[in-house]
């Protein structure tokens, strides 16, 4: 019987966009897969703290790639592979320091705080926010070796994404960052309204051949939904991807699920043995 290494997507693909699972049966599955030798690991941009309770949710213990490839995490032994250079945590704290700076000069009415931006986007009347106060940035705390801004308009009450401020911080921070020639990739995820900040020549393909090393006779195998894991073909046996995955990477995979998020998840599980 087939061993197989499992890399699972988080966002849209393991759990859609209110954080939940679209599959009551999922758990059972993995955890039959569990027992018979399976491995999964967890793949995503975000933090640590952001991934662990996903782990538990779906109880999958094994591994966590985290902050778009920049640490191997062991969920058993809670063990912390750090993959960046310490010069290049330097350039993304210097980001880090700048982005308020940058938000105040060219927004007006403007309000940047760092927070966790789950319980935010679960709860933003947290915030308190001054009914005046027009364009709110919530920068995600637990990020190490990369970061996240959520960007919001604040309009009756609410928060609501706005996507012209995260074009025009993404296009004021891209040219800081080359200016200042730092080792850095700004970019807009449009999905979640955020912006992103990572190391440049760190990637998920980079992190996945490092702990793939440890699985030689595994078969290895991605269920994904998006451009962002486009690093790892050419690296697996098999690309799966959920039903409600872009329209590039569908054109890139082996097998499209015909159901969507948690469900074409399940599905592509339930019949990995076919796929493969």
């Amino acid at each position: 019987m087939n061993k197989y290494l499992i890399i699972l997507d988080i966002d849209n693909t393991l759990i859609d966009h209110n954080y939940r699972s679209t599959s009551p049966t999922i758990n059972s599955v993995i955890d039959q897969m569990k027992r018979e030798g399976h491995v999964f690991v967890l793949n995503s941009n975000r933090s640590l703290e952001d991934i662990l309770p996903v782990v538990k949710m779906f109880e999958l213990g094994g591994k966590i790639i985290g902050e778009n490839g920049c640490f191997i995490y062991d969920t058993l032994t809670a063990e912390r592979d750090i993959l960046v250079d310490d010069e290049i945590i330097m350039h993304l704290s210097q980001v880090k320091n700048i982005l308020p700076q940058l938000v105040k000069q060219n927004f007006e009415d403007s309000f940047y705080i760092i927070e966790d931006t789950t319980e935010v986007n679960k709860n933003p009347d947290s915030l308190n926010l001054d009914p005046l106060l027009k364009n709110v940035f919530v920068e995600n705390c637990f990020r190490n070796f990369s970061s996240s801004i959520h960007v919001r308009e604040h309009f009756n009450g609410s928060l609501q994404e706005n996507i012209p401020a995260l074009r025009k911080i993404s296009g004021l921070l891209n040219q800081y960052v080359t200016r200042q020639n730092l080792e850095l990739v700004v970019s807009c995820c449009d999905s979640f309204c955020n912006l992103l900040i990572y190391p440049k020549n760190y990637d998920k393909g980079k992190a996945f051949d490092k702990l793939a090393s440890y699985y030689p006779e595994y078969k290895k195998i991605v269920i994904a939904d998006d451009v962002l894991d486009k690093p790892l073909l050419g690296k697996v046996d098999k690309f799966c991807v959920v039903n409600n995955a872009t329209a590039e990477v569908r054109e890139l995979a082996d097998y499209v699920s015909p159901e969507k998020i948690t469900k074409g998840v399940e599905e592509i599980l339930l019949n990995l043995d076919k796929i493969i």
